[in-house]
């Protein structure tokens, strides 16, 4: 399984020029999406195989 998100901004400058938004967005689509598709099929009682 591969888990990727490809994340389309307008480039700043600098990393402290991003807005806390910014950041909780990334980390939502990167960290809670990954983390949601790898404990998906632990919940699921039928093999994904």
């Amino acid at each position: 399984m591969f888990n990727n998100a490809g994340i389309s901004d307008e480039a700043k400058a600098r990393t402290t020029d991003n807005e806390k938004a910014d950041f909780e967005r990334v980390v939502s689509i990167n960290l809670t999406g990954v983390w949601d598709q790898a404990c998906s099929p632990c919940h699921d009682p039928s093999p994904w195989w």
